[in-house]
């Protein structure tokens, strides 16, 4: 019955008709066919209500008072703290690989800034989140970051520490420079979201090898590599962002390791390798099964974020490219894996594909001002505008985001004009040289 159920659901969300939309619009008929057929019920059931109001009512209402008071104090501490954008430059060489990422991924994980219970529900303390976003705008591009100001010092530091070759610069906001304008723009876009359990990992630079120290450099191979050139292939009046808000993750709030046993439990089941006594073979497990369960474990064993990701196509009118959303929709198709895990879409795609969904165009063109919206405030892990999260380890966010060199995409990156080099650790202090001027002229 309830597979049968679950394919009527599919089946009418294939033809653009939402269950929940057809249970309102039936609840409201049969509301009306009761005013008109059943007065008398319908007094008897408004009656009821009125009874139940003194029990169910006060309940209600302090729920209700409790989460806008959530909402409110947290949006107050929001906008208390000061957030700024920052790009980050790309060095001419980089001279790690992206294991360098992962260790920078793993200084910055801090799940801590709520507290005690009195600074999350009155001062509305949040843990801080990060917005790390590629732009790719006439074909070059830019990395940046969006952050508390005043984690920015911190976040340099670590930075520099892992990749002393690159600059860190404040900007100004690249979505307040270029709004969204529905009259003379077109836009495109929609949110990412994993299409297997947290546990399951994505294909990352271990899996490309592009940190083995036996392998030349011409053949090691760096996934985000081919991003970066689908997003360079856009014109001038084009433009490509990709943003991945993240914060750390605490495990009570989504359990891993109780995940990672479910699934194990069910690959153990679903190649039948427990014994007569029921316990676990992993002996009889076919060799990719293995290797699954090793890259499982392996992102089980290092620190966790929670990530919201977007993406956002806008281009003038005359120079939207339709063709090219099929190759954004696939842009992350190299992480992606059949037996791991892999990118699906949701969230607000603009795009309705019949005319009864949206007849008038308006929610069209309502999705796609809330979806620019929602990209400029970097909302995720805010109030009002909490979306659904999925988690990563510092191994494939580093995968997602790291630093290049000028083998990929040469100068259609945003370079650094020379090497960035630290002063001599004995250079004389200018005062210093004046004084032993000084003494020598006297």
């Amino acid at each position: 019955m309830r597979q049968r159920i679950e394919a009527l659901v599919r089946w009418l969300e294939g033809w653009g008709l939402h269950v929940e939309r057809i249970a309102i619009i039936a609840f409201g008929i049969g509301t009306a066919l009761l005013i008109i057929a059943g007065q008398g019920l319908l007094f008897d059931v408004f009656r009821a209500l009125l009874f139940l109001v003194p029990v169910l009512g006060p309940p209600l209402a302090l729920y209700g008072v409790i989460s806008w008071w959530l909402a409110y104090v947290r949006l107050r501490f929001l906008l208390e703290n000061e957030m700024v954008l920052v790009e980050i430059v790309m060095p001419q060489e980089v001279r790690r690989t992206p294991r360098a990422m992962q260790a920078f991924f793993e200084a910055l994980y801090k799940p801590f800034g709520e507290t005690t219970f009195i600074d999350r529900l009155f001062r509305g303390k949040m843990r801080p989140f990060w917005s790390f976003e590629i732009v790719a705008h006439g074909g070059v591009i830019r990395f940046y970051c969006y952050l508390r100001k005043s984690l920015r010092e911190n976040f340099e530091a670590l930075l520099y520490a892992y990749y002393p070759e690159v600059v860190v610069r404040e900007v100004e906001d690249y979505t307040r420079r270029f709004p969204y304008n529905e009259q003379r723009e077109n836009l495109f876009g929609f949110h990412f979201f994993l299409a297997k359990p947290d546990v399951y990992p994505l294909r990352t630079f271990v899996d490309f090898r592009t940190d083995d120290p036996f392998m030349k450099p011409e053949e090691r191979v760096d996934p985000l590599s081919v991003v970066l050139e689908q997003l360079a292939d856009v014109g001038k009046d084009e433009q490509v962002w990709l943003q991945i808000v993240v914060r750390s993750h605490k495990p009570k709030e989504r359990d891993l390791t109780s995940l990672f046993k479910r699934e194990t439990e069910a690959i153990l089941e679903e190649y039948h390798t427990k014994d007569n006594e029921g316990k676990p073979d992993y002996g009889k497990l076919p060799p990719y099964a293995v290797d699954l369960l090793k890259a499982m474990r392996r992102k089980l064993e290092q620190h966790h974020f929670q990530v919201g990701m977007r993406l956002i196509y806008k281009a003038k009118k005359e120079a939207f490219t339709g063709p090219r959303i099929p190759l954004f929709v696939n842009l992350l198709h190299i992480f992606s894996s059949q037996l791991y895990n892999s990118f699906t879409l949701g969230g607000w795609l603009a795009e309705y594909n019949y005319p009864w969904q949206d007849p008038t165009g308006y929610r069209q063109a309502f999705d796609k001002r809330r979806l620019f919206y929602l990209y400029q405030r970097r909302a995720w892990f805010t109030p009002y505008y909490w979306e659904d999260y999925f988690v990563l380890s510092s191994e494939e966010l580093a995968t997602l985001f790291h630093p290049i060199g000028s083998d990929v995409l040469g100068q259609r990156v945003s370079r650094v004009a020379a090497r960035r080099v630290e002063p001599p650790a004995q250079l004389p202090e200018a005062s210093s040289v004046v004084e032993d001027r000084g003494a020598h002229t006297a």
